[in-house]
């Protein structure tokens, strides 16, 4: 997948992932119908945000939890943040995904 940004961002839905990437050299694949997606935005480095970029992948790992827990159908799945980007649900805490932050300047 490729794109082309010349605004100050994007979202992209994937129907399918086949060649995703997590953490190190890890693969990530997700079959038909599960909700993947990237979000491109450009931060001015001169912004609280832009000089604490190292939490930006902790923010949106937050921001997925807290979104699940006000919704009160999913409520009961029990979110909750694996240091440092896995976000699990239920007692058994089985993986629902994961937020990979990456950067360029």
């Amino acid at each position: 997948m490729s794109c082309n940004l010349s605004s100050n961002g994007a979202i992209v839905i994937a129907r399918e992932q086949s060649e995703g990437r997590g953490r190190g050299d890890n693969q990530w694949t997700s079959p038909l119908g599960c909700a993947m997606f990237n979000v491109y935005f450009d931060i001015n480095l001169q912004s609280l945000l832009g000089q604490r970029l190292s939490l930006l992948q902790l923010l949106a790992s937050a921001a997925v939890v807290q979104a699940i827990e006000r919704t009160s159908d999913y409520k009961v799945l029990n979110a909750q943040i694996k240091w440092p980007n896995d976000i699990f649900i239920g007692n058994d805490f089985a993986k629902l995904g994961g937020i990979l932050a990456t950067s360029s300047i």
